[in-house]
């Protein structure tokens, strides 16, 4: 995994107290507004962030944009998570409150 920075910080150190809160955050959002669209909106624009974030984690610049990179990647890649977390949820709250009625 030495491609994939951001997934190495991760799981070597406390960055993923980031993606859990992240997670945690787009779910909550994605439950409440019950918009398959906007879930899948979520999603791409995370991965979006997620994927140039790594991509310019690999270059070689100050330690600070690293970081923030680091930041905003881990927190899109919780994003990602949550937001089809909350789409998965509303999926099948949809079909189970059919096979109720």
């Amino acid at each position: 995994m030495s491609h994939f920075t951001i997934l190495d910080e991760l799981f070597s150190s406390d960055m993923i107290l980031f993606l859990i809160a992240a997670a945690a955050a787009a779910a909550f959002a994605s439950v409440r507004t019950k918009d398959r669209r906007k879930d899948l909106l979520g999603i791409f624009i995370c991965a979006a962030v997620y994927a140039a974030s790594e991509f310019c984690c690999g270059l070689n610049t100050s330690y600070l944009i690293e970081m923030l990179l680091l930041f905003a990647g881990t927190t899109a890649l919780g994003g990602v998570i949550g937001f089809a977390a909350g789409l998965l949820v509303f999926s099948v709250g949809r079909t189970l409150q059919g096979r109720i009625q």
